[in-house]
């Protein structure tokens, strides 16, 4: 990327070997990515979703069931099957995924309340599930935070 002298801004590049990185760097002689650029190497992430799997069970599911759509067809009634176990989870499988993620910003009514405390009331009230809160930082960097139970808004 230094032999083309481009102008510093934002780069987002996808890579398939993580050794490729080297090549990326603005500077000749220099073989880090700048911290503006967002590099996505996707047999780093393949990896991370195996290790995952294996510490966390579930998880590939989960994330696969995250970023896949499903269509809203009717969902067939299981009977039990004949070891008299019940299907009941497979019910809940599938209705769980109709659900969908979005992001949304927090009004300042919210401000002064754990995010414990909120992800209850909103779940009570209204059936939000809050599970993540992306804050930024004092010198501007956003980070996302997972569960952050005793965070105060």
């Amino acid at each position: 990327v230094a032999s083309f002298h481009l102008p510093p801004q934002l780069f987002c590049l996808q890579l398939i070997r993580p050794s490729n990185r080297k090549h990326l760097g603005r500077d000749e002689g220099y073989n880090q990515v700048d911290e503006l650029d967002l590099v996505v190497c996707l047999n780093e992430i393949k990896m991370g979703m195996l290790a995952k799997a294996v510490l966390y069970p579930g998880a590939n599911t989960l994330l696969m069931n995250l970023i896949s759509s499903f269509s809203d067809g009717e969902i067939a009634d299981h009977e039990d099957d004949k070891s008299g176990g019940s299907t009941n989870w497979v019910n809940e499988y599938t209705q769980g995924c109709g659900w969908e993620i979005y992001t949304s910003q927090l009004s300042v009514k919210f401000e002064g309340e754990s995010f414990a405390n909120l992800s209850y009331k909103l779940y009570k009230k209204i059936g939000l599930i809050l599970f993540a809160l992306q804050i930024t930082d004092s010198m501007g960097r956003s980070k996302l935070l997972l569960n952050p139970a005793d965070y105060v808004i």
